[in-house]
C-alpha cells in the first residue's frame, strides 16, 4: 500500500501524511541516493539492499511496490511479491531445524491454541517442511499434512526430507477432554511418553545404542550415538502448561543426550520459546488448583530462552510470568501485555489466546487473524488498534535494531513482525542477532564468555522442579529427579472423591488387539486406594496417605512409553492378601514391550503362591531361585520384587504392563505401588558403576539386584566388592530367626562367566592346619604360633537384617553375601556395629548401609588401629608382617586348587541413616567404619606375658580387652574410607558412595563431615 493510497477503515488524515507508515521501509532514490527516514546509501535505481534493522524473516512472502516519477510528472508503479527461503542445513546437519510445537490443557477455546500451533506449523509446511504428528494412542509420530477442508491434520506416507526443516506437533491432548486432564502428573507424563517417542524417532533416523564391544563405556554409561533428529538445532516452542511439558522434556534430553541441538559448528543449539507460561499451584484458578506441575525453568543446555506474556487475565484466564530467579533466567522476558487490546475481554480467556496468536503472528506475516476462520485479530496495521495511544504489537528488537516502541506519536517504526518472536529461531533466520537482556537489550558478542553466562543464567538439569508445597509435599517425587518410571508410586496426582481420571503415566491399556483405544475396563483415579485403607496391610513404612493401584482379576494396565534406564533391576512392590481356602490364587505378569517391534519384548510372572522355604539336610537354603517369584512378606505387607532386564532393551522406548489373572475359581487380589528400575539401597549412589554385564570390563564389577540386598561382585577375588541394603522397622521386626545354617550358591551369578562358591568352600581347615598343625592350635596360647585370623563365613547383609520373611532372610544366605572375615571380629565388635543399628531401626530410623573389605591379608600392616598396650615381645606396627596371614584360600571344593578367595585385610562399612524427624531427601547420619580384619588390631589390650584361662574350655590364652564398637579409631569419614579403598583397587573400580548426590557443597559436606549415631543408643 503506497503513501498516496487511501485506507477505508481509517478517517481520512491531513493531506500528505502516509496512510499505511507501518510498512517495513518506505525509500526514495534520488540522484543516486537511496534515502528513508533514519538513513540512507548510495546506489543505482534498479536494485536496493535492506539495511541490517530491517533484515526480513524467513520463509515468508513479501510484496515490494516501485513508483517511478518523471521530471515531467508522470508516474508509473510496479508490484510483485516474493519468497524468502528458509536457511540451508549445514552439511552435517540432516534436518536444518527441529520445531516442536507443544500444546496444554485449556478450559476454554481450546481449538484456538491449537489453531495457532497449526499456523505456525502450516507456514512451515509451505515453507518447505516436513510435519510430523505426535499420536498418543500409539506413541508414533505420523507424517501429515493440512486438509483445509477438515480444518485438521491428516496421515499420509511421506518421510521427512533430508535437509529440510522438519516440524512435530507434540499434540499430547488429542482427543482427551479437558476436565479429565485437570491433575497433577499429566504435564510431566505427556513430557516422559513423548521424549521417549523423540528417542525412537531419533533411533529410526541413525541413532544407536551400544557398540560392537558391549553396551557401556569405561565408565560405565551406555553408549549412545545421536541420530539425525538430536544431530539438528531444536526449536521447544510451549504456549501455557505447554511450556511444563517443554520444560520436563528438555531435562530428559539434558540428561540422556547432553549433547542434543548440534550444528553445523559444533555448537549445540537448544531453543525454548515459552508462551504465557504459568507455575500451577494453589495460587492458580480455581479451576486448576489440583494441578500441581513442575516449575517452568531454563535447563542448562538450553542456550536460547525467549518468554513472552500477559498477565490481563481474571477468573480461569491463565496468565503468564517473567521466567527469572536469583539462580537462572530467560535471556529474552517481553510483556507483551501493556500493549493494546490485551485488556480487552479479560475474562474469557482473551488475553491468553491473544498471546498464542501474537506468536504465531510472527512466525506467519501475512494473515490479519490467526487461525484465518474466525480467529484472533493480528493487531499488526495501523487501522487494527481502535484506541490511541498504543504500543504497536509487532517492533524489531534483534541486536542490529534500536526501534522504540511507538507512544502515537511516531508511525514510522516498522510493525509488520519481521526481527522478533520467530525471528530469533534457527529457521526464523535471525539466530544469530537473538538479544539477551543483562543490563540492557546486548547481543551474544557482547556478553563475553558465553559459557560463563549460561552457567549463571541455568540451572542444572540435575535439578529437582517437582512440586513440593502444600498439600502434596514431597509425594509427587518419583525416585530421581528424572524418575526412572514417571508415577511408579502413583502418587503424581491428587485423589479426588467420587471424581474418576486417568492415572497420569498410567492412563489406560492400549495394544494393536484394541488398535490403541482403551477397553471398557479402564482403570482410573478410582482404582487408586490409600494405604491406610488397606485391611490387609500390616506392616509399612511412610505415609498412610501414599497410593497404591488395586487390581482384580482381569485387570491390566500400561504405562505409557518411557525410556528403559541405562542399568538396574524392574522393582515393584506387591501386596497380596493371603487366602487360606485357595493357595494357588494366580499370576501377575509384567511385560516390557519396545516400540521397535524389531526387539523381542520380556515378561516375567509372579506366582501368587506362598512361598516353599525350603532347606536341605544341612540347613542351606534349596528354594531360593524357586521362590524368587512367590510371595511371602507380601501377605501381610508389600513385598518387592525385582526383575533383571536384558541389555537388548537399554535406553529404548517401550511400555510396561501389568496384568493379574486368576486360577481356578480364586478370586485374588492385588496392591501394587512403587513400581521403579534400580535398587532402592543405590539411590544416593551406585558406588563403583558396578553393571549387570558380563563383558570382560564387567567381571570384577558384576551387578546382583535382589529385594534384599544388591551388590557388586569380584570375579577374581570371588567375594563381593561391596553390598548394600535398606534398614528400617519392617525389616528390624519379624520372627524369621536366623533361618537357615548353611549358604547356598546364588543362581543369579552366570554360571558361564564365573565360579560360584559352594558352601564347603570356606572349609579351610585343611589350609590352616599347614600353618598350625592342628585346628585346635588357633584356640591354644601359643607363643611361636600367634593366630591372628580364623576364617568364618562372614555375613555382609546380617541375617538380623532382614527378619520379616523367612524368604527375605534365606537371601542373606548366599555366598555372593559372604566374605572370609575374622570370627573375633565377627562376633565382637561387628556384631555390636549391626545390633546397635538393628536397635535404632526398631524406633524408626531408616539406614541405607554399605559393606565390604579391603585390601588383602598376608604381606604388611597399611592402617591402624593396632593395640595400644602390649605387654610381651615388641607390638606389631606399620610395615610389619600382617597379623592377618592369609592372603587368600583355596576353595575347598575345586580339586583343582586354582580359584581362591581372596582374604580382605580390613572390613568397611558406610551408613547413610535417617533419623525419625527427618523429611528431607537426604541423611542426616553419614560416617563410615574401618575395622581390621585380625583379632590383634581390634584388642585394645594384649598381654602374652600373663594368660588366663578360658573358662569355656580351660585353654590359656591372652589376656585381652576388645575395643568397643564406637572406638575414635575404627570411625573415619566417608571420604577417607574412599581414599583408602580407591588406593587399592583396580582403575574401573573407584569408590563414590554418593554418585548420584548432585549438590556438589552438599555432597562435598556428607563426606567431609561425620554425623553419626544417637549417643547413649545401643
Amino acid at each position: 500500500m503506497l503513501p498516496c493510497y487511501r485506507w477505508p477503515e481509517l478517517e481520512s488524515p491531513q493531506p500528505g501524511v502516509d496512510r499505511n507508515p507501518n510498512r517495513i521501509l518506505t525509500a526514495t532514490w534520488n540522484d543516486g541516493v537511496w534515502s528513508w527516514n533514519g538513513g540512507s546509501i548510495a546506489g543505482s535505481n534498479t536494485e536496493f539492499t535492506l539495511p541490517g534493522d530491517r533484515m526480513l524473516t524467513a520463509g515468508q512472502e513479501y510484496h515490494w511496490a516501485v513508483e517511478v516519477t518523471t521530471k515531467n510528472g508522470s508516474s508509473q508503479t510496479v508490484t510483485e511479491e516474493f519468497q524468502t527461503s528458509l536457511p540451508e542445513a549445514a552439511t552435517d546437519n540432516p534436518f536444518t531445524s527441529v520445531t516442536i510445537l507443544t500444546p496444554g490443557v485449556e478450559v476454554e477455546q481450546s481449538e484456538s491454541i491449537s489453531d495457532n500451533i497449526d499456523a505456525i506449523a502450516r507456514q512451515l509446511k509451505d515453507a518447505g517442511s516436513s510435519v510430523l504428528r505426535y499420536q498418543p494412542t500409539t506413541s508414533q509420530w505420523q507424517s501429515v499434512t493440512y486438509n483445509p477442508s477438515f480444518r485438521d491434520w491428516v496421515r499420509n506416507d511421506i518421510e521427512p526430507v533430508v535437509g529440510k526443516p522438519l516440524v512435530l506437533l507434540a499434540d499430547w491432548i488429542d482427543g482427551i477432554e479437558p476436565f479429565k486432564l485437570l491433575n497433577g502428573g499429566f504435564a510431566e507424563a505427556a513430557a516422559d511418553a513423548m521424549f521417549a517417542s523423540l528417542v525412537q524417532l531419533d533411533q529410526k533416523y541413525n541413532g544407536t545404542v551400544g557398540s560392537a564391544n558391549g553396551f557401556y563405556d569405561a565408565d560405565g554409561n551406555l553408549i549412545r550415538q545421536q541420530g539425525d533428529i538430536f544431530n539438528s538445532p531444536l526449536h521447544f516452542i510451549g504456549i501455557g502448561q505447554g511450556a511444563v511439558v517443554n520444560t520436563e522434556m528438555i531435562q530428559r534430553l539434558g540428561t540422556y543426550f547432553p549433547n542434543a541441538g548440534g550444528t553445523s559448528d559444533g555448537l549445540p543449539d537448544i531453543q525454548m520459546t515459552t508462551v504465557d507460561p504459568h507455575d500451577y499451584d494453589e495460587n492458580s484458578p480455581s479451576i486448576f488448583q489440583n494441578i500441581f506441575d513442575p516449575e517452568v525453568v531454563v535447563w542448562d543446555n538450553v542456550t536460547y530462552a525467549d518468554n513472552y506474556y500477559q498477565t490481563n487475565g481474571t477468573g480461569n484466564t491463565l496468565n503468564g510470568q517473567e521466567l527469572s530467579s536469583a539462580d537462572w533466567s530467560a535471556d529474552w522476558n517481553v510483556n507483551i501485555g501493556e500493549w493494546n487490546e490485551f485488556d480487552k475481554n479479560t475474562s474469557d480467556g482473551e488475553p491468553h489466546l491473544k498471546a498464542a496468536a501474537w506468536y504465531a503472528g510472527t512466525a506467519d506475516l501475512s494473515p490479519s487473524q490467526i487461525p484465518d476462520e474466525n480467529g484472533q485479530t493480528i493487531y499488526r496495521r495501523f487501522g487494527d488498534f481502535t484506541s490511541f495511544p498504543f504500543s504497536s504489537w509487532y517492533v524489531p528488537d534483534h541486536t542490529k535494531a534500536n526501534f522504540k516502541r511507538d507512544d502515537g506519536s511516531d508511525f514510522d517504526a516498522p510493525w509488520e513482525g519481521i526481527g522478533t518472536g520467530w525471528f530469533n529461531s534457527a529457521l526464523g533466520g535471525g539466530s544469530e542477532l537473538r538479544p539477551y537482556d543483562v543490563n540492557g537489550k546486548k547481543s551474544k558478542q557482547e556478553l563475553g564468555d558465553f559459557d560463563e553466562y549460561l552457567q549463571s543464567n541455568r540451572l542444572p538439569v540435575t535439578f529437582d522442579n517437582t512440586y513440593t508445597g502444600k498439600p502434596v509435599g514431597t509425594r509427587l517425587r518419583g525416585d530421581y529427579t528424572v524418575p526412572t518410571l514417571f508415577n511408579g508410586n502413583f502418587d503424581a496426582s491428587v485423589k479426588i472423591e467420587n471424581v474418576e481420571q486417568p492415572i497420569p503415566g498410567w492412563p489406560f491399556y492400549r495394544d494393536s488387539a484394541t488398535q490403541g483405544q482403551a477397553p471398557s475396563s479402564e482403570l482410573t483415579t478410582e482404582d487408586l486406594v490409600k494405604w491406610k485403607d488397606i485391611p490387609s496391610l500390616k506392616k509399612y513404612v511412610g505415609s498412610p496417605s501414599n497410593l497404591a493401584l488395586k487390581l482384580k482379576p482381569g485387570n491390566r494396565i500400561t504405562h505409557d512409553s518411557f525410556i528403559v534406564p541405562d542399568w538396574g533391576t524392574l522393582r515393584f512392590d506387591v501386596h497380596s492378601p493371603s487366602n487360606e481356602k485357595d493357595k494357588k490364587r494366580g499370576e501377575l505378569t509384567v511385560t516390557i514391550k519396545p516400540l521397535d517391534d524389531s526387539i523381542d519384548e520380556f515378561s516375567q510372572k509372579i506366582d501368587l503362591q506362598e512361598a516353599s522355604n525350603q532347606l536341605d539336610s544341612k540347613n542351606i537354603p534349596i528354594s531360593y531361585e524357586e521362590d524368587k517369584y512367590k510371595i511371602d512378606f507380601g501377605n501381610s505387607g508389600f513385598e518387592a520384587f525385582y526383575v533383571p532386564i536384558p541389555d537388548s532393551l537399554r535406553g529404548q522406548a517401550a511400555t510396561l504392563e501389568f496384568q493379574l489373572t486368576k486360577s481356578g475359581n480364586s478370586r485374588p487380589t492385588v496392591y501394587l505401588d512403587n513400581v521403579f528400575f534400580q535398587s532402592s539401597s543405590l539411590k544416593l549412589g551406585n558406588p563403583t558403576e558396578s553393571r549387570t554385564n558380563t563383558s570382560e570390563a564387567y567381571l570384577d564389577n558384576y551387578l546382583l539386584e535382589n529385594p534384599q540386598y544388591s551388590l557388586s561382585y569380584n570375579g577374581e577375588t570371588n567375594t563381593p566388592n561391596w553390598v548394600s541394603w535398606v534398614l528400617d522397622k519392617t525389616w528390624a521386626t519379624g520372627r524369621a530367626g536366623r533361618a537357615a545354617k548353611g549358604f547356598a550358591e546364588d543362581p543369579d551369578l552366570p554360571a558361564s562367566s564365573f565360579y560360584r562358591i559352594q558352601q564347603d568352600d570356606y572349609d579351610f581347615a585343611s589350609q590352616i592346619e599347614q600353618k598350625y598343625n592342628e585346628k585346635d592350635d588357633y584356640n591354644k596360647f601359643s607363643w611361636s604360633k600367634k593366630a591372628f585370623f580364623w576364617a568364618d563365613r562372614g555375613h555382609l547383609s546380617p541375617s538380623n537384617d532382614r527378619q520379616r520373611s523367612v524368604k527375605d532372610n534365606f537371601a542373606t544366605f548366599l555366598t555372593t553375601n559372604i566374605i572370609p572375615q575374622d570370627s573375633k571380629q565377627n562376633s565382637g565388635v561387628w556384631r555390636t556395629q549391626e545390633k546397635q543399628l538393628q536397635d535404632l531401626a526398631k524406633e524408626g530410623y531408616q539406614f541405607v548401609i554399605f559393606a565390604g573389605g579391603a585390601g588383602q591379608g598376608g604381606g604388611t600392616v597399611q592402617y591402624g588401629p593396632l593395640p595400644e598396650t602390649v605387654t610381651g615381645p615388641s607390638p606389631i606396627k606399620r610395615g610389619d608382617p600382617n597379623p592377618n596371614q592369609f592372603a587368600d584360600f583355596y576353595a575347598n571344593t575345586d580339586a583343582t586348587q586354582q580359584t581362591k578367595i581372596e582374604v580382605p585385610d580390613a572390613m568397611w562399612k558406610v551408613v547413610l541413616g535417617y533419623s525419625p524427624n527427618n523429611k528431607s531427601d537426604y541423611p542426616d547420619i553419614h560416617f563410615a567404619w574401618w575395622i581390621p580384619n585380625n583379632s590383634y588390631a581390634i584388642q585394645e589390650m594384649l598381654d602374652y606375658n600373663n594368660p588366663i584361662e578360658d573358662p569355656k574350655d580351660g585353654q590359656l590364652k591372652p589376656n585381652n580387652n576388645t575395643r568397643p564398637w564406637d572406638d575414635a579409631k575404627f570411625t573415619i569419614s566417608i571420604e577417607a574410607l574412599e581414599a583408602r579403598l580407591n588406593r587399592e583397587v583396580a582403575p574401573d573400580i573407584e569408590y563414590d558412595f554418593l554418585s548420584n548426590l548432585r549438590d556438589p557443597e552438599r555432597k562435598k559436606r556428607m563426606k567431609e563431615v561425620m554425623a553419626f549415631l544417637p549417643q547413649n543408643s545401643g
